[in-house]
C-alpha cells in the first residue's frame, strides 16, 4: 500500500495545505483542530523536502559536446489525427523523434510523410492489433534490443544514434485499472509492480550499453514511488530545465475518434519524460500545444558530453 499512500499524498499535497491553512486562520480557538492541521502540514511539507532532494540533477560539468534535439510524442494509435502529428513533428523539426503507441498502419502513414525530414527509420511494432514504436531521426540509427509485454504492445526499444544509446520507451498503462472499475486497486497496484519490472529489464540493457538517454511515455506521474526511484539514477530533463513549471502533457484532447481517455482542455500530468545520464545537459525543454493525439509532444535540446 506504499504505492496508495505516497501517490495520494503527492496528488493531494497541495489541496492539503490549502485546506490546512484556511482551517487555522478559521479553527485558531480550537487547539485540537490546530494541532490536527499542523500534523498535516508538516507531512505535507516533509513529502514535498523529500522530493526536492533525492532528485539527481545535471553534473557540474555535464554537456561541452555536440547538441541533439530530441521530440517524444505518444500518437495514439489510430485514434489520433495523422495530419496534426504530422504537421507538430515538422514544425518542431527535432534531430530524433521518438514516438509511441503506433499501428502498423499509422506506421506507414508517418513513414510516407516525413520520409524527406527523416530519412532513417527504426520500427518496432506489433504483428497483432498491439501498439508499437517508432524512431524517426536525420541521422542514421542502430538497433540493439526491443521489449513486448505480455499484451502484444512494444513497451521498449533501445539504439545508438549519434554515437549515443538511447531507448524509447512506453510502460503499460495504468488505464487498465480504470477498465475494472470493481477491482480498481489490486489492478493500479499491480500495474505499478508491472511496470517497475518493465523498466527494471530495460534499465539493465540501457545502462549495459552506456545508454545516455532513457525517454518516451513512461505512463507515471511524478509523485509515483516509480518516478521517485528513477529519478534518483536519471535526470528529469523538463524539471532540469524548469524547476517550477508543470510540463503536464496529458491529456491534450485529440481531434480523432473519440476516446474515453482523452478530452479537449489543457493537461494535467507528465507521463511523458526526457530522462538522462547526469553527464548530459538539457538545455532548452519545451511542450507542445498541438498535435493530434491526447499527449502534447515534449521537445528537449541536449549538450552530450564530449566523445
Amino acid at each position: 500500500m506504499t504505492f496508495v499512500w505516497i501517490t495520494t499524498l503527492g496528488i493531494l499535497r497541495w489541496p492539503l495545505l490549502a485546506a490546512c491553512a484556511l482551517s487555522a486562520s478559521w479553527a485558531r480557538r480550537r487547539r485540537r483542530r490546530v494541532v490536527v492541521v499542523v500534523a498535516v502540514a508538516v507531512v505535507v511539507l516533509l513529502d514535498m523536502a523529500v522530493e526536492a532532494s533525492d532528485r539527481v540533477g545535471p553534473d557540474a560539468d555535464a554537456g561541452g559536446g555536440a547538441t541533439l534535439t530530441v521530440l517524444t510524442h505518444n500518437v495514439l494509435f489510430d485514434g489520433g489525427d495523422a495530419e496534426a502529428t504530422i504537421a507538430a513533428i515538422r514544425a518542431a523539426d527535432p534531430d530524433v523523434a521518438f514516438l509511441q503507441e503506433v499501428s502498423v498502419r499509422r506506421a506507414s502513414v508517418l513513414a510516407a510523410a516525413l520520409e524527406e525530414r527523416f530519412p532513417h527509420r527504426l520500427e518496432a511494432l506489433s504483428a497483432g492489433r498491439g501498439h508499437g514504436l517508432v524512431t524517426l531521426s536525420k541521422q542514421p540509427l542502430t538497433p540493439i534490443e526491443s521489449w513486448a509485454s505480455g499484451r502484444g504492445n512494444v513497451v521498449g526499444q533501445c539504439l545508438e544514434v549519434a554515437g549515443v544509446a538511447a531507448c524509447n520507451l512506453h510502460l503499460t498503462s495504468p488505464s487498465v485499472a480504470f477498465d475494472n472499475p470493481h477491482r480498481f486497486v489490486p489492478v493500479l497496484l499491480h500495474n505499478a509492480r508491472f511496470r517497475w519490472s518493465q523498466w527494471e529489464t530495460i534499465e539493465e540493457t540501457a545502462l549495459a550499453h552506456g545508454a545516455l538517454i532513457m525517454i518516451g511515455d513512461v505512463n507515471t506521474m511524478v509523485v509515483e514511488p516509480l518516478f521517485r526511484r528513477l529519478r534518483r539514477r536519471w535526470v528529469d530533463a523538463w524539471r532540469a530545465v524548469h524547476p517550477f513549471a508543470s510540463g503536464a502533457t496529458y491529456p491534450h484532447g485529440s481531434h480523432g475518434p473519440p476516446n474515453k481517455f482523452a478530452r479537449p482542455g489543457l493537461p494535467f500530468v507528465r507521463p511523458d519524460y526526457v530522462l538522462l545520464d547526469p553527464s548530459v545537459r538539457p538545455v532548452r525543454a519545451d511542450t507542445v500545444a498541438a498535435g493530434g493525439s491526447d499527449h502534447r509532444p515534449l521537445i528537449v535540446e541536449l549538450e552530450l558530453p564530449p566523445r
